[in-house]
């Protein structure tokens, strides 16, 4: 009888560690694969940021000057998972990469033009220190907003995470050569230079409109590399002229002018 019990408790332990033996492989089996769903979704959301970035830039390329548009990307992947976009200049590619436990995650969505000026100007460096690109995006840097501000500025694309640039004028200055002349169609020239919000001059052809209350002016002239020239002509009346260079940005104008001393013969 009593062999006949132990024989039972022998008989439900191995029941027992076979159903434990089960569950331990069912469990493992799970944590397994729920893993690798978690990595394929971050690998899925990497790939969709990286596809955008690409997307965004060639946009800029083929829209061409004047182009301008704001850019939202999560700064982590999943609200943990750090990671990088980088604007690789040799391979003319967004790169994105991340890590998750020992597996290092690369993926590369080509672009059509690399030519570009980031602000801030983070350079991605190779091992022995030769700047290939820009970092677009790094979740352990400070300028990791979550915004991107892209920019067609005459071919160039203008990419910056903390300034929102706009396609227009932003500054100008003035200046008159020489500031004293005589009366009776004597000359001075009035050089306006105009530039946008990271002082690049502003693209060729942008129209500077001239007025002045002595003398005579040409109306308009047009930017050559920023700068705009126009000649002042003396009349027969004498006094300080003002000459006023105008930019019009968006509706509103930008205005800044010079003084020019016409005196008598």
């Amino acid at each position: 009888m009593f062999g006949s019990k132990g024989q039972s408790a022998n008989e439900l332990l191995v029941i027992y560690m076979f159903v434990m033996l089960i569950f331990t492989i069912f469990v493992l089996s799970f944590a397994q694969d729920r893993s690798a769903e978690i990595q394929a979704s971050k690998v899925r959301l990497a790939d969709s940021i990286g596809e955008r970035f690409a997307y965004e830039l060639n946009l800029a390329t083929r829209s061409g000057n004047g182009y301008f548009r704001k850019m939202n990307y999560p700064t982590t992947l999943d609200g943990i998972t750090p990671y990088t976009i980088i604007l690789n200049n040799i391979s003319r590619t967004v790169d994105i990469n991340f890590t998750v436990g020992a597996t290092n995650y690369s993926h590369s969505f080509p672009v059509i033009n690399s030519n570009a000026v980031v602000t801030p100007p983070v350079f991605a460096v190779l091992p022995n220190g030769t700047a290939y690109g820009y970092v677009l995006h790094s979740t352990d840097m400070q300028f990791s907003s979550g915004n991107i501000y892209i920019q067609n500025m005459d071919g160039t694309n203008v990419i910056s995470t903390i300034l929102y640039l706009v396609p227009a004028p932003w500054g100008m200055n003035i200046s008159a050569t020489p500031n004293e002349i005589k009366v009776a169609g004597n000359t001075s020239r009035i050089s306006v230079f105009v530039y946008n919000q990271i002082f690049n001059p502003v693209p060729d052809g942008t129209l500077v409109h001239f007025q002045t209350n002595l003398g005579i002016i040409d109306e308009f002239a047009p930017t050559v590399n920023g700068t705009a020239n126009a000649i002042l002509i003396s009349g027969f009346d004498w006094g300080a002229a003002t000459v006023n260079a105008t930019v019009y940005v968006n509706g509103e104008q930008l205005t800044k002018f010079a003084k020019v001393s016409i005196e008598r013969t």
